[in-house]
């Protein structure tokens, strides 16, 4: 039995986060209650479709990282290694995150997790043009992206409030 073609797709997208899922639909409604005629709302619309931009590119990736894992070891080991490794950082670093975002810009931890997410991603197909690209080193980007995008998501749901004014 050929256990390459076992895995479905649903296994190596495994990574979603039901809560960052769920808060993306709760501000989406929000959105589209609210108009987009005053100021405020003409800020929070512009920072949303940067964060949706910015979630679209970074599970785009992770997907097309798994990918990438699997055909070149053939091992669904791979696969769920580089998802242990993203998840680890992710579950660490939100016991302190909310301190965090509370005390540092806001503005900054998103500007700060888009960009090292590129960054990291750059790297990775620096090193895959160059031929050096290793599965360890998946491992390691997903590890730093773990941390930084937990702190870009939680920025970014504290930031949603003071975006709204406060009669609406």
């Amino acid at each position: 039995m050929n256990y390459k073609k076992s895995v479905s797709i649903s296994e190596c997208n495994g990574e979603y986060q039901t809560n960052e899922i769920d808060n993306f639909r709760i501000f989406y409604l929000t959105v589209l209650y609210f108009t987009a005629h005053s100021f405020f709302m003409r800020t929070l619309i512009i920072v949303w479709l940067g964060q949706l931009v910015c979630t679209f590119g970074t599970r785009m990736s992770s997907f097309a990282i798994r990918i990438w894992a699997w055909e070149i070891t053939g091992q669904a080991t791979a696969i769920a290694l580089v998802g242990v490794s993203t998840q680890i950082p992710r579950l660490l670093i939100t016991t302190f995150a909310g301190i965090i975002v509370d005390c540092c810009n806001r503005k900054l931890l998103l500007i700060a997790g888009d960009t090292i997410t590129v960054l990291s991603t750059l790297a990775i197909l620096l090193l895959y043009i160059t031929g050096k690209l290793q599965i360890g080193h998946l491992y390691l980007t997903g590890a730093v992206n773990g941390a930084f995008n937990q702190l870009r998501s939680l920025a970014y749901s504290a930031s949603i409030s003071l975006m709204v004014p406060k009669q609406q």
